[in-house]
């Protein structure tokens, strides 16, 4: 009886929920079972997704491939627990940017903006695609009549065989022509007023370009750079001197034998090396005689690195200053840009277009301009893309309002939330996590290298230099060049 009842001394110990439907609890809140199963369902955790690793949850596209991710069915206590921390530290992050007010600085709260904007538009675009642009929807007459006009694409197979792929070609062109008419019909009925002209900005004049090239010296220094051909010729044998063989090498060309045929006799393998270098990459012995030559000239004889060496200098550029017209176009930009931001700022409230009485001022757009990526920003620069970008955004405030028009489901409000969890979490690890790091030191790393070697090993590879030596015409010829490729070593 004693054993007995000391077997289920356990169960009496273990903690009992606060109630038969909570499943966690944290700082006095709780999660509910039912809010555990919305879960699940909402992120589309399926059974066959239920391979969890610690470091990046369900999400294995961020696992490195020498990571181990625990493996767990969907139903069991471990998934579940692993489930319910990341539903609470979610929240956590929500309640700690609540009580920091982290949601009302202004780069946040437009960051997020826009982020549940774009997600909005893309999932009534993807809607209307899906119900709009199917295949269904293409009249069997145009599939026959892409079929019959096409013939020898589908050489071999019947109109029954070849219609699926048919209607998959003609679907992409629907698609475009759907949302074409799609956006006209939404602008004429949004009653669309544009203001093109506010978007217009003083351009820089001729002497303003030049006064700030003359006022910069520094910002178009450039550094001088020689390129060229050059020959290295080194001992062949014993008793044979490299030098005696660079001097025969000069004296060819100073007979006037061009520079190609030279190196193909002299130089190692029998070729010229293309070279380009800055000025005090090389030693004084290799740079002194090289500086002074103009485009077309040889230098004598060089000793460096174990060789003699023979430079023809091709094109060279000497210290100083950028030539102005290499860049006129990029001060151009540049003061273009200093008086955008001057007179944006000045009409920031200006009306730049007006969807159904909504007024998008020349200032919103700038904000949503200087937000793009550096290559993004340069590309929409000149004024009919950035004229392009302001239809694009239009566009996206035309959809907006119609999203705004259809009954957000349960799901919907939790992709927003989701997302706005997400931002957040990146936002509270850059400032209690990223801030609060210090430099990893050298012993540091050489710790961690020594620890974690395994994780560093890559596969065997190898990088080679190849020299092409052609087979030629003829027994002979293949004799001769293989027996000069064997005696040619490479080098870098």
């Amino acid at each position: 009886f004693g054993l007995a009842a000391w077997g289920y001394v356990p169960i009496f110990l273990e903690p009992r929920p606060p109630a038969p439907d909570i499943a966690a609890t944290y700082n006095n809140k709780t999660i509910t079972t039912s809010q555990l199963r919305q879960y699940i369902r909402q992120e589309n955790i399926r059974d066959n997704d239920n391979y969890f690793c610690e470091k990046h949850g369900f999400d294995h596209s961020k696992c490195d491939k020498l990571e181990a991710c625990e493996v767990h069915d969907l139903h069991s206590v471990e998934t579940y627990e692993q489930i319910l921390r990341m539903m609470t530290v979610q929240r956590l992050v929500v309640e700690w940017a609540d009580a920091n007010a982290v949601t009302k600085r202004e780069n946040v709260s437009h960051s997020l903006k826009d982020l549940v904007e774009t997600t909005n538009v893309n999932a009534l675009i993807s809607e209307l695609h899906s119900k709009k642009v199917t295949p269904e929807s293409i009249p069997k007459w145009e599939v026959q009549q892409y079929f019959d006009d096409n013939k020898e694409a589908f050489e071999g197979k019947s109109f029954t065989e070849a219609e699926t792929e048919i209607r998959g070609i003609l679907l992409q062109s629907k698609g475009t022509e759907f949302f074409t008419s799609y956006f006209e019909e939404l602008k004429n009925a949004a009653g669309l007023e544009v203001n093109l002209d506010t978007l217009k900005v003083a351009q820089p004049t001729s002497q303003q370009i030049q006064t700030y090239y003359l006022e910069n010296p520094d910002l178009f220094a450039q550094a001088a750079v020689a390129s060229g051909m050059e020959m290295r010729i080194v001992s062949v044998g014993p008793g044979i001197d490299s030098a005696a063989l660079a001097q025969e090498a000069v004296n060819k060309l100073q007979a006037g034998m061009s520079f190609e045929d030279v190196a193909a006799q002299h130089a190692q393998c029998g070729v010229a090396i293309p070279v380009t270098y800055a000025k005090g990459e090389r030693g004084a012995s290799y740079e002194e005689p090289t500086w002074k030559l103009e485009p077309g000239e040889v230098s004598a004889a060089v000793e460096d690195d174990g060789a003699t060496v023979i430079f023809k200098m091709v094109s060279n550029t000497r210290d100083g200053q950028r030539p102005f017209a290499e860049v006129d176009e990029y001060i151009r930009q540049g003061l273009l840009r200093a008086n955008m931001d001057d007179e944006y700022a000045v009409r920031k409230d200006d009306a730049l277009f007006m969807v159904h009485g909504r007024r998008y001022t020349l200032g919103e757009f700038y904000v949503e301009f200087k937000e793009l990526p550096a290559e993004f920003q340069t590309f929409y620069f000149a004024p009919e893309q950035i004229r392009r970008l302001v239809e694009q955004m239009v566009l996206k405030e035309l959809l907006l309002e119609e999203y705004k028009d259809k009954a957000e489901t349960e799901d919907d409000k939790h992709r927003v939330e989701h997302l706005k969890e997400q931002y957040l979490s990146k936002v509270f690890h850059s400032e209690k996590v990223d801030a609060q790091l210090e430099d990893v030191s050298d012993e540091e790393a050489r710790k961690f290298y020594a620890d974690k070697r395994n994780l560093l090993v890559e596969p065997a590879s190898v990088r080679i230099s190849l020299i092409w030596i052609g087979r030629g015409e003829g027994d002979g010829d293949a004799s001769k060049n293989r027996a000069r490729a064997e005696d040619c070593p490479l080098y870098p």
